[in-house]
């Protein structure tokens, strides 16, 4: 018995899901860390980076000589996407009271849809990233008192340093990203570090840019993305008083602040050394056809994602946590 394949049983609305692929909401940051690349499976090996490539073989042959033969970069640990699978509703009543107002109630629903899971992709990505248990000791301060860069004597220029040199040991590559809480943020602008370099600036006018120029960084965000439970539960930053530097090659992220794609960057490469990826199963997310659902009088839009948020080079990430008071 022959059974049917995906793509028989699912008919995907092209129109939609390019709606959908480029759509992400304002303060989400995690593509920032972990870039969406692109896999053909649903399960199978993380590849991970180490210091194979620093390695000075000795390759040099004679004629008639056998050549060297290396391998490296997958490690031990698999990957299982997971589906985050979600239908948005729209009311007959809503649709017949909207038809004679310029709105796409089709993209407003898939909007909507997408908004949705984009959260819980940014909830997973930046609690991997705040994770302090998945750093090394040399890739991690927990901040207190003075060192704290809330505290008017916190030496922030040594730590950040500090954090550059563990970066660069850690995987051969001087970090290029920046990610801060709120929080964070405030009290970076207001540093000694900031101050000094923008003395002229009003501490109000110093923007992100000029705060990840100041720390030696090219690009970076603020994230301000919150979470709160189905049972009605006050509303949490997801990443909270804390902040980031690390390697994230340029080529993965440099579509995020042009068109705000969700979608993996055409020049994206899994093999390319970087702290993390967000391993995205090829065509996802895909919107599918509406259909009619007569029982509550509504159309259902389908949403369905597939990917998973790696780690693929811990040396390449540094984290501090208790930023502030």
């Amino acid at each position: 018995m022959s059974f049917p394949s995906l793509s028989s049983t699912r008919v995907v609305n092209r129109v939609l899901t390019n709606v959908a692929h480029g759509r992400r909401q304002g303060g989400f940051v995690g593509l920032l860390a972990f870039p969406a690349v692109m896999v053909m499976k649903r399960e199978g090996k993380i590849i991970r980076f180490n210091e194979d490539e620093l390695i000075l073989h000795q390759m040099r042959r004679a004629p008639g000589a056998a050549t060297l033969r290396v391998m490296g970069g997958w490690g031990s640990d698999d990957y299982k996407l997971y589906q985050d699978a979600i239908e948005e509703k729209l009311p007959i009543e809503h649709l017949q009271e909207a038809s004679d107002l310029p709105i796409n109630m089709q993209r407003r629903s898939v909007n909507k849809a997408s908004r949705r899971v984009g959260l819980r992709l940014e909830y997973d990505q930046m609690t991997l990233l705040g994770d302090a248990a998945q750093y090394g000791a040399a890739n991690k301060l927990a901040l207190s008192g003075a060192a704290q860069w809330s505290h008017p004597d916190a030496d922030i220029e040594a730590q950040m340093d500090t954090a550059h040199q563990s970066v660069l040991a850690g995987c051969g590559m001087m970090a290029n990203t920046g990610i801060f809480s709120l929080e964070a943020f405030l009290a970076a602008k207001r540093s000694p570090l900031v101050r000094d370099k923008y003395k002229h600036v009003s501490a109000n006018s110093i923007t992100l840019d000029m705060v990840l120029r100041a720390f030696g960084l090219e690009r970076g965000g603020i994230s301000t993305a919150q979470w709160k439970a189905p049972d009605g539960s006050a509303k949490q930053f997801i990443f909270d008083n804390k902040a980031w530097i690390g390697y994230v090659p340029t080529n993965a992220v440099n579509d995020l602040n042009g068109n705000l794609s969700i979608m993996p960057s055409a020049e994206s490469d899994i093999d390319e050394p970087s702290f993390g990826y967000t391993y995205t199963l090829d065509g996802y997310p895909i919107v599918e056809e509406p259909y009619y659902e007569k029982n509550e009088k509504s159309w259902m839009f389908p949403y369905t994602a597939e990917r998973q948020p790696v780690l693929t080079g811990m040396g390449a990430g540094y984290l501090w946590s208790d930023v502030t008071v």
